[in-house]
């Protein structure tokens, strides 16, 4: 009640402004350099380096026909696929993923099945009607691709 405010006085350019600007300058430059500084290299999602194998499995000592697979150079679009076509899967008790840090390119793979099929025999039917499924998405992407324009265009390329 006894606070009274304050007037704002307009700020006035100074003889400091060119100095202040200087420094906002060499402040984003900064910036932009610090957001690429912890970034990996490009290459680094699609190379795999000297003795790194694609895929690692892993049983689990804890659970009955169930392991993790590790992944390499890969991310959630391949992982959430996989987990959706494992969920398919009668003989999957549990299917899960993640990718343990964003700064990290692998994917952890979770399966666990009835013991119909091992983990692995789980993970690679899954793969195959993924693939199977992509082969009919592509076929029908042609087929209308060529209805609609009247060439194919693949062999344009």
């Amino acid at each position: 009640k006894g606070v009274r405010p304050t007037a704002r006085r307009p700020h006035a350019p100074s003889a400091g402004a060119s100095l202040h600007q200087g420094a906002l300058t060499s402040c984003a430059s900064l910036i932009s350099r610090v957001g690429t500084m912890n970034q990996p290299d490009r290459y680094s999602r699609f190379i795999l380096p000297e003795g790194v194998s694609k895929l690692e499995f892993k049983r689990d000592e804890k659970l009955q026909h169930a392991g993790t697979i590790t992944l390499q150079n890969e991310d959630h679009t391949v992982g959430n696929l996989v987990r959706m076509q494992l969920h398919d899967d009668e003989t999957v008790v549990f299917a899960g993923y993640r990718v343990p840090h964003p700064l990290e390119s692998r994917m952890l793979i979770m399966v666990q099945t009835t013991g119909q099929k091992s983990p692995i025999q789980a993970v690679e039917h899954a793969l195959d009607d993924l693939r199977s499924e992509f082969g009919t998405i592509a076929s029908a992407f042609d087929e209308e691709v060529r209805r609609l324009c009247g060439f194919d265009y693949m062999q344009t390329y």
